[in-house]
């Protein structure tokens, strides 16, 4: 949701210059990384995805019990299309945050065989298509 407001605003980048700021600010605090990761997995890029896995793991290995993290962990391995790998994740964000309402709905979109997580579409703007069709040579 937060990923789709600022996209819908046009301030994806803005948002993410913000957040990127600062985790290297305070990199202890996982938050940060988090939000940012979050954000990056909705990237159609794929480079921006697995930026986001890292950031994922880090925080993992930073902070084990991370409900948060585990279930990004899911997203991750849900995008790579390996769906077991984030069932486990999902549960086991699970267990160290059993009311959590977002890893609850994830395993049911997994188990109807929807993503977690929608990545964005991002318009090609007519300075990206024309400068597209000049490298294409239409």
């Amino acid at each position: 949701a937060f990923a789709a407001h600022v996209e819908s605003d046009g301030a994806f980048a803005a948002a993410l210059a913000a957040l990127r700021a600062a985790a290297e600010i305070a990199p202890t605090v996982s938050a940060f990384s988090l939000l940012v990761a979050r954000l990056l997995l909705t990237s159609p890029e794929q480079r921006q995805r697995d930026e986001a896995a890292s950031l994922v793991e880090r925080v993992i290995r930073q902070d084990h019990a991370n409900p948060g993290a585990y279930f990004l962990r899911a997203v991750v391995h849900d995008q790579r299309g390996r769906r077991e790998e984030a069932k486990a994740a999902l549960r086991r964000c699970l267990v160290f945050d059993a009311s959590n309402a977002e890893a609850t709905t994830a395993l049911s979109r997994l188990e109807g065989g929807e993503p977690i997580l929608t990545i964005r579409e991002v318009a090609a703007t007519s300075s990206t298509r024309s400068l597209l069709d000049k490298l294409l040579k239409r």
